[in-house]
C-alpha cells in the first residue's frame, strides 16, 4: 500500500571495497527515505534495466557476475537478472540449480554495505522441482555469513520478511541462495526474487 504521510530523505554511505589495512578505498551515498511511520528505507531494488541490471541468458557462471548501478551492484553465481518468469516489472533476479552441477547452489548477494539495516522484505518463487531459499547477512564484507533463515517457496510469488535484528545492524550485506528440499530434484530448479526492500529501525 502507498504511504500517504510526509517523507524525509537521508543518505547512507555504502562502502564498496576495503584495502587489506581495513581502510575504505571507495564509497558512494545511497538515498534513504524516512517514512511517516518512522521506518527508514535504506535500499530498494526491482532488478530492472533502469537500475543498471542487464538481463542475461547465461545461468551457469561459476564466478560472480556483477550487475546494477555503480555503488550498489549485486553479484550472482549460477544466475543473472532475467526477463524470464519475472515477478513484477520486466525483470527479476534468477538463480538456478542443475543436475549436472549438483554441488553448486545459485546465489545472489549485495556487493556493497548497507549502513544500517534490521529487516528485509522481498518477493520470491520457484520454478521446476521444489526448492527453498536461504537468506543470510554479513558484516565483514562477505567474508562470513550469519543469521541464515530458510524460506519455503511456492510456484506463485509470495511476500517474505527477513529480520536481521531488533535494532539496526551496521554495514550489512545480504545473500539469497538456493536450498534443496529433502527430496533431491530430478531436473533444473529456478529461484526467482524481486522487489527487495531493506529497512532500518522504526
Amino acid at each position: 500500500a502507498a504511504n500517504t504521510g510526509a517523507a524525509k530523505s537521508a543518505t547512507v554511505t555504502v562502502y564498496l571495497a576495503e584495502s587489506e589495512g581495513g581502510e575504505a578505498v571507495a564509497s558512494a551515498d545511497v538515498a534513504c527515505t524516512q517514512l511517516a511511520s518512522g521506518a527508514v528505507v535504506a535500499y530498494t531494488t526491482g532488478f530492472e534495466a533502469s537500475e543498471g541490471f542487464k538481463a542475461g541468458t547465461n545461468y551457469q557462471n561459476a564466478d560472480p557476475v556483477y550487475q546494477g548501478a555503480e555503488g550498489s551492484q549485486w553479484g550472482v553465481v549460477f544466475g543473472t537478472s532475467s526477463t524470464t518468469k519475472a515477478i513484477t516489472g520486466d525483470q527479476s533476479m534468477q538463480m538456478r540449480w542443475y543436475t549436472s552441477a549438483p554441488d553448486t547452489f545459485g546465489y545472489a548477494f549485495t556487493n556493497f554495505n548497507i549502513k544500517n539495516a534490521n529487516k528485509v522484505e522481498f518477493q520470491a518463487k520457484y520454478s521446476g522441482n521444489a526448492i527453498n531459499l536461504t537468506v543470510s547477512y554479513s558484516t565483514d564484507n562477505g567474508a562470513t555469513w550469519v543469521g541464515a533463515k530458510d524460506f519455503v517457496l511456492k510456484t506463485s510469488a509470495q511476500s517474505y520478511e527477513y529480520v536481521i535484528g531488533e535494532t539496526p545492524v551496521e554495514n550489512v550485506r545480504l545473500k539469497f541462495q538456493i536450498k534443496l528440499t529433502e527430496t533431491t530434484p530430478t531436473k533444473r530448479c529456478d529461484l526467482i526474487i524481486d522487489d527487495v526492500t531493506v529497512y532500518g529501525a522504526e
